[in-house]
């Protein structure tokens, strides 16, 4: 768990939240009086949680939302759902069709590639490739890449806290997450530039075009990427679709067809 977490998800109001590994004041931000924030971590609720053993250990820690939702009754929490904190409608006038998206932070490249068949936006890491959710070997292993409708950056303040977070000394990060600021949103196969605005923890963030255009989402999942000030994206352009081969006559080979080349000697 991280200091910006209890910020970040307070417009989702009183919410499961399951995260394992935490400094103390972190710890206790979560668990504040002032916090909306239902405790299902691993500490509070262990049983929810096991080790995958088709993962290397330490980061083979595994719950699934049933298991979280029965923690959550056990220990006493209402279980309502969420409104929605994301304003949905047409794809707005004003974007640029694109390939993907890439994301440089300090120890990693994430990237997210349109699949126009899939009408998603599917994540990539520089070091390790497509990004897996689920167990990837054994008997009844079903691995799924991450993936979403729509893919929001929003470029943040960031600064240390106080807190020492490990043994090197490095202090726990924090972000400023109300005012407004740059925003990228992507859905659609395509990128729209603007800005994001919160006036209020409480509330939550909206997007503009440069003319003021509210920028709506597309019915469907969200991830939500928190870019610091030091960081950088970049864009690729689509992939130009493959032009179709023209039919052949009898005996002749279709238009576009390759032909073999000879062997070296």
């Amino acid at each position: 768990g991280r200091l910006a977490d209890v910020d970040i998800l307070a417009p989702l109001g009183r919410i499961l939240f399951a995260y394992s590994g935490a400094i103390q004041p972190v710890v206790n931000a979560i668990d504040s009086g002032t916090s909306l924030l239902q405790d299902v971590g691993a500490n509070r609720a262990p049983g929810a949680y096991y080790r995958d053993p088709t993962r290397v250990a330490p980061h083979n820690l595994a719950t699934s939302t049933a298991a979280l939702w029965s923690a959550g009754a056990a220990l006493g929490y209402p279980s309502t759902n969420p409104a929605p904190i994301f304003t949905y409608g047409p794809l707005p006038a004003g974007g640029t069709a694109i390939g993907a998206v890439h994301i440089y932070f300090p120890l990693d490249v994430t990237s997210w590639t349109w699949k126009a068949k899939l009408g998603r936006w599917v994540r990539y890491y520089s070091d390790t490739g497509p990004a897996i959710q689920g167990a990837t070997v054994g008997k009844g292993a079903v691995p799924v890449q991450l993936s979403a409708t729509n893919v929001v950056i929003m470029r943040v303040v960031e600064y240390p806290t106080p807190y020492v977070e490990d043994p090197t000394g490095a202090l726990e990060n924090d972000l400023t997450l109300t005012g407004t600021g740059p925003a990228w949103i992507f859905r659609d196969g395509v990128e729209l530039k603007g800005a994001w605005h919160r006036a209020a923890l409480a509330q939550p963030a909206t997007f503009t075009e440069a003319d003021g255009t509210t920028i709506t989402l597309a019915p469907g999942n969200t991830w939500e990427e928190l870019l610091p000030k030091s960081e950088s994206i970049s864009v690729t352009p689509p992939t130009p679709a493959t032009p179709a081969l023209k039919p052949a006559g009898p005996g002749k080979k279709p238009a576009g067809t390759a032909r073999k080349a000879p062997p070296r000697t």
